[in-house]
């Protein structure tokens, strides 16, 4: 299992590609491949890998990052959609938001499922869409434009202290996680603008930051540094 997406940073003319590896199998798999990933080769064109980030914590971790805030700003960084009734639909719901972050993290956490079906409609009575600026748009996959939409929207939560717990602690799993469908080639990117970075348990998040292919030549140099030793990790540039 695992999540993907690539956003532009075009105040620097480069690119951050997020990886979230959401199984210790993943993780055992993938790490020594990432770590010697170099550059990055779309189609005809290569791109040099300046810098690189990681983070691997524990799931006690994210759960301490929960916080009581009421409001909640997703951002939705890139084509999200969700299936229902065998069609894509393009507009975040309550009920489909929530449906998409249990189901996700009853896979990465199996030992701590959320899985009552009371609690799902106490927490669904208290969640409200009060805000959104969104644009339809559409995600290119072999020849096919899925539907789906970008842009944000702000959740009100009105629930009692320990739902209002459990519901940010959601928000912040999605910085990870994804919503919505396809999260594994790049849609449903997310961002909880008004909460920290979020850690999950059993997760390797990878950042890169790609140079736009005119801004650096393939040549460029790539920092000496290995991104899963934590003295570098924390040493690491920052945007």
């Amino acid at each position: 299992i695992f999540y993907t997406s690539i956003t532009s940073l075009s105040h620097i003319s480069k690119y951050r590609w997020h990886l979230s590896i959401l199984t210790d199998a993943g993780a055992e798999m993938l790490m020594p491949v990432l770590d010697g990933l170099h550059d990055v080769q779309i189609e005809h064109w290569s791109f040099p890998i300046v810098q690189k980030e990681a983070q691997q914590v524990s799931l006690e971790f994210l759960l301490r990052q929960s916080t009581d805030t009421t409001r909640t700003n997703i951002v939705f960084l890139t084509p999200t959609a969700f299936r229902q009734s065998g069609r894509y639909t393009i507009f975040p719901q309550e009920r489909l938001i929530l449906q998409s972050l249990i189901s996700r993290w009853n896979e990465v956490f199996p030992e701590c499922p959320l899985e009552d079906p009371d609690a799902f409609e106490a927490l669904l009575t208290g969640l409200h869409i009060v805000d959104y600026h969104l644009k339809t748009t559409r995600f290119s996959l072999k020849g096919i434009r899925i539907p789906g939409f970008t842009g944000s929207c702000i959740v009100e939560a009105k629930l009692a202290p320990p739902l209002l717990a459990l519901w940010n602690t959601l928000a912040e799993f999605s910085n990870d996680a994804g919503i919505g469908n396809k999260t594994s080639i790049g849609m449903g990117g997310t961002k909880v603008s008004a909460m920290s970075a979020s850690l999950k348990k059993h997760t390797v998040s990878f950042c890169m930051v790609l140079p736009v292919f005119k801004a650096l030549p393939e040549t460029a140099a790539i920092p000496d540094y290995s991104p899963w030793r934590p003295d570098h990790a924390a040493a690491a540039p920052k945007d």
